[in-house]
This record gives C-alpha cells, structure tokens and sequence, in this order.
C-alpha cells in the first residue's frame, strides 16, 4: 500500500479507527491498538512483541497486554467491520477457546479470543516456529460463526476501495 494501513482513511476515517470504534459499540471496556507505529488515536497502543514475525505474534502480544479474560482481535484493514459482527462472536462463543468470523472462509483475524486458554497453546506454537495463524490454533476449541462476507472485506491494494470508499 506504500502507507500504514491503520491510517488509511475509508470514506474520512482511519481504518484502525473504524475498527476500534465498531468494538467499543459492541461494549468493549478496553481497546487498545497492536503493532506498527504509534499513531495519534485515541487508544492505548501497545508495541508489537514480535514485530516482522506475522499476525500471530500481534495476536499474542494482544493476548498478553490486556487483563485476563476474553480479548476481540481485529485487523485493522477489515474497514467494514460491524458491532453487530463483534457481538455475534461474543454470543457463538460458547464453552470454545475462540470464536472466529467465517464467511466462506474462517477470518481468524475477527475472532474473541478466551486469554488465559488460548495464549499459552499459541506462546507455544509460536515458540516451535508457526507464524500462521491458521495453523496455530490446533490445540484451541474453535466456534465458526457465520459473517456476512461484506463485513469481513480487508483492504489490501487501493483498488480494493472504490472511489466512493465502498469495497470493491
């Protein structure tokens, strides 16, 4: 993209921005933003603990920086991303380690993530070398919870947005 994706503005709004206002509507008590620069966004940002290693270690970095309890992790470019998405994976989440968005596809990068379960089996899984995160969730519970695939749209090249900030 040539640019920090967090910053990227869709329809006027950084994506980073975007995201973490969509999780404080869906009643998120703490956000806080994960990796890369330290933007001026009114949310804690935390430095990435493996930065250049991937998003599984921005996953446990995320895991590891907020209190003990369940933690929504989010990418940043998922600039359509709705509360109602967020809420949907709280009320899935059942007796599983992590929900996880799906659409066609599991989005692990949208999921609710149960802390003290999930961090040790991803440390772990880190630590063995793993850096997908697809393949770091073998020993979790997973609940697939079923996203409208709209909402779960990322931003990769700028032909992605169109000129009416709408996914392409």
């Amino acid at each position: 993209m040539g640019v920090d994706k967090a910053t990227l503005e869709v329809n006027g709004v950084a994506m980073a921005e975007r995201v973490c206002t969509a999780m404080e509507q869906a009643g998120a008590t703490e956000v806080v933003t994960v990796g890369g620069p330290s933007r001026d966004l009114r949310w804690r940002h935390v430095v990435d603990r493996y930065p250049g290693e991937g998003p599984l270690g921005g996953i446990i970095t995320a895991l590891s920086s907020l209190p003990a309890g369940l933690v929504l992790v989010a990418a940043c470019d998922l600039a359509w991303v709705t509360a109602s998405v967020f809420r949907a994976l709280l009320a899935g989440l059942g007796d599983a380690d992590v929900a996880i968005a799906h659409s066609g596809r599991p989005e692990p990068l949208c999921a609710l993530w149960v802390s003290p379960r999930c961090l040790e089996p991803l440390e772990h899984a880190f630590a063995a070398g793993e850096r997908a995160v697809h393949r770091g969730l073998g020993a979790l519970v997973i609940e697939s919870i079923a996203v409208e695939p709209r909402w779960l749209r990322n931003v990769n090249t700028p032909a992605d947005l169109g000129d009416d900030g709408e996914p392409n």
